[in-house]
C-alpha cells in the first residue's frame, strides 16, 4: 500500500513538472516574433545549368542575421552564405566573396538565380511584399496556397504546425519553365 505521506509529498512536485513543460513550449503569432530559427531542408533542383539534390539550412538569428548553408549545390561542394543588413559574404571552396546583395552575389557565383531575398518570407509561408505580390491563392483553410512575386511562382503544397505557427513543409519555387526548387523542410527549430 501506498503511503499517504510520502504520495502527498510527490503531488506538487508532478503538478510542478506539468507546468515548466507546458511552459517549455512558447507560441507565437509569426515567425518574426522567434529569437532564433532554423529550417532544415532538402531540395531538388533543375535549371538548364544545374540539376539536382541539394540540402539546405537556413538559421536565422534575431531577424538580422541570416546564415546558410547549401551544401552538395552547383558543383561547389558546400557553399556558406551570411547576410547582415550591412553586407552579403558567401564562402566556398575556401574563398570568401563579399557583396550588397545576396542574390546578385549568388549568381556572380554560381550562374543560379535563386531568390534568397524572396525566400526568408516564403519560408514563413507568405510574400515578401504584399503589395508587390499577383495571383494570392488560398486554400480551405485560408492560408496561402500560391502567389507570383519578383518572376517568381511560389506553391504551398503542405504545412506543419510548430511552436503555434503553421509553416510550410512542402513548397516549389519556379521562374518559367527552366527553374525549378522543390523545398522538403524536414525540420523547424523554433526559439
Amino acid at each position: 500500500m501506498t503511503n499517504p505521506i510520502k504520495f502527498s509529498r510527490l503531488v506538487p512536485l508532478i503538478f510542478s513538472g506539468f507546468i515548466l513543460a507546458s511552459c517549455a513550449t512558447t507560441n507565437y503569432t509569426s515567425l518574426n516574433e522567434a529569437n532564433h530559427y532554423k529550417a532544415i531542408a532538402r531540395s531538388a533542383v533543375k535549371s538548364p545549368e544545374f540539376n539536382g539534390q541539394v540540402s539546405i539550412i537556413w538559421d536565422q538569428k534575431d531577424q538580422t542575421e541570416t546564415n546558410i548553408t547549401v551544401q552538395g549545390a552547383f558543383g561547389q561542394g558546400k557553399t556558406d552564405i551570411k547576410i547582415t543588413p550591412v553586407v552579403t559574404s558567401i564562402t566556398t571552396d575556401g574563398q570568401t566573396y563579399k557583396g550588397e546583395s545576396p542574390d546578385e552575389l549568388f549568381y556572380a557565383l554560381t550562374d543560379f538565380k535563386w531568390p534568397i531575398s524572396g525566400t526568408k518570407a516564403w519560408l514563413s509561408g507568405k510574400p515578401a511584399d504584399i503589395n508587390s505580390a499577383t495571383e494570392l491563392i488560398y486554400d480551405k483553410q485560408k492560408r496561402l496556397s500560391s502567389f507570383n512575386e519578383a518572376g517568381w511562382h511560389v506553391e504551398y503544397q503542405s504545412w506543419v504546425r510548430k511552436a503555434g505557427l503553421t509553416l510550410p513543409e512542402r513548397m516549389t519555387l519556379s521562374r518559367g519553365d527552366d527553374i525549378r526548387l522543390r523545398l522538403l523542410i524536414e525540420r523547424w527549430i523554433i526559439q
